[in-house]
């Protein structure tokens, strides 16, 4: 009887280690895209979907709108970008460029900001359209907007399909991380993360986590400055200071299954929606660290579903048998922030308190000492200084 019970409480723990069946619906509408990339939620739910638009109605009384309404509504599908000619409104004040990057349910576009001379960047939904897609493409713009901070990228305008931002000239930390990385290199990509941090953590402190955090939505800028972008999935897990939710909200979402399979906490693949919450962002911030020493993502296959399946039990490869010469502080840093259960992992300030340890250390093993240089003093000094203090000098 013992034995039988033991049995039946593993295969329940077994297939509780298991990716939530949701996961499918979101797979099989991403066949074209890879285990490294974001997969979106579908409309699944008619309730997030009513949470959504009501976080939009609250954000745009009508009485009072955001946006001008000429602007909303002179917005047309993607396809017709290139050429935008029943876009009169879009085109008297910006004129699209060229592309920049295509993405999971959107494009982001290069585009001319007359009145400022600038240039901007557009994200804009793809063809395939649907309720669901255009209130997040609105509630992202919302939660970007509400995020001022100096590593979040800043949001300038928006419509129902699509906003405009800040266009960053740089690229984004994944270009830069490579397998094996020299320390120099790898000194450059923790500060990199330690900047990602301040950004998170401050939307966190404003009650919202982000739940996409991966190498390729940090931006990276030419003159260093780092900003996270794509806050597409972003949840408030409470309200903000000033008592509102300013993100779509955590406890009227019934599926948490979105995000990109390679790097998503087991909470996320599990889909267990009250497990999620700011260490959910944290084990990604440690993923992040992960690819960076490594060069892979933590769950790294090529299949959707077997990279869930991974990160659904958190089966990842030990980031030092990939990366024999990562430095220890780095290797438990990580390893505490990836922990499976998200009471285990720690905090954001615990996590860079231990990386600017270690960066501090790599500063003081690589500074070049200086002499100590001895001289005659000079009249003025020899004036000044009190002769019962004054040091003897060397013959």
């Amino acid at each position: 009887m013992h034995a039988c019970m033991a049995s039946s409480f593993c295969i329940a723990e077994e297939a509780s280690r298991q990716p939530s069946r949701l996961w499918k619906t979101v797979v099989d509408h991403a066949d074209a895209k890879a285990a490294t990339e974001t997969l979106l939620p579908v409309d699944i739910s008619a309730e997030f979907t009513n949470a959504l638009a009501d976080l939009v109605d609250a954000a745009n009384p009508p009485e009072a709108p955001l946006i001008d309404e000429a602007v909303q509504t002179a917005l047309p599908p993607v396809g017709s970008l290139p050429e935008a000619r029943n876009w009169p409104e879009f085109n008297r004040r910006y004129r699209i460029l060229g592309n920049i990057e295509d993405g999971g349910m959107a494009r982001v576009l290069l585009a001319r900001q007359h009145a400022l001379a600038r240039d901007v960047a557009v994200k804009v939904l793809q063809h395939e359209r649907s309720v669901t897609t255009r209130l997040l493409i609105r509630a992202e713009a919302l939660v970007t907007a509400f995020l001022e901070h100096p590593n979040i990228v800043p949001v300038y305008d928006a419509a129902d399909d699509c906003l405009v931002m800040r266009r960053v000239r740089g690229g984004s930390m994944g270009s830069l991380i490579i397998a094996h990385p020299e320390i120099d290199r790898l000194r450059r990509l923790v500060e990199v993360i330690l900047r990602a941090c301040d950004g998170i953590a401050f939307a966190h402190s404003r009650g919202i986590i982000h739940r996409d955090i991966k190498a390729d939505n940090i931006m990276v800028g030419e003159f260093g400055e780092v900003l996270v972008v794509d806050w597409g999935l972003a949840l408030a897990v409470a309200p903000a200071e000033d008592g509102l939710w300013h993100a779509p909200r955590l406890d009227r979402c019934p599926n948490v299954c979105s995000g990109t399979p390679g790097c998503v906490p087991p909470e996320i693949a599990r889909g267990l929606r009250d497990e999620v919450g700011y260490a959910t962002d944290l084990h990604m911030l440690g993923g992040m660290l992960y690819n960076c020493m490594s060069g892979r993502m933590p769950f790294d296959h090529k299949d959707k579903m077997e990279a869930l399946v991974q990160a659904a039990a958190n089966d990842f490869v030990p980031v030092e048998e990939l990366a024999p010469d990562s430095p220890a502080r780095l290797v438990e840093a990580c390893r505490r922030a990836m922990a499976g259960r998200p009471d285990k992992r720690g905090t954001i300030s615990e996590f860079t308190a231990a990386l600017r340890t270690w960066l501090g250390r790599e500063e003081v093993r690589n500074a070049v000492p200086t002499a100590l240089i001895e001289r005659e003093p000079t009249a003025s000094m020899a004036l000044s200084e009190d002769p019962g203090s004054r040091p003897l000098r060397r013959g």
